[in-house]
């Protein structure tokens, strides 16, 4: 039986280094465990009072995610064993940016 929250999340404060973040709430986590990073919002919507009001125009990094693994824990830190990708340019704040921990399950049945 499964029994629980399987999908937990926090916030990324800030993206220090490719390979150091900040998030509000570290203690959920754990060393050596696997984790997706993923770019939550920064997509363009029409704005205007139309017919068209809340299409996307360009997706731009929304969506984006990458798989990772975390290296240390210090504080509100998180070092991870790989690079990220693209973090230049990146801004953080305003929950663009989610730490989800990857839940693997063998033989789940529904």
């Amino acid at each position: 039986m499964l029994v629980g929250v399987m999908d937990k999340y926090t916030k990324v404060k800030d993206i220090i280094t490719n390979c150091r973040i900040r998030v509000d709430d570290p203690q959920q986590y754990f060393v050596g465990e696997q984790v997706v990073i993923m770019q939550m919002k920064g997509a363009d919507l029409n704005k205007q009072n139309n017919s068209s009001f809340g299409d996307v125009s360009s997706i731009r990094p929304a969506g984006l995610f990458e798989f990772n693994y975390i290296d240390s824990i210090f504080g509100d830190t998180i070092d991870l064993i790989y690079k990220l990708k693209s973090p230049d340019g990146v801004e953080c704040g305003e929950e663009q940016h989610q730490l989800n921990r990857r839940t693997e399950f063998e033989n789940l049945a529904f």
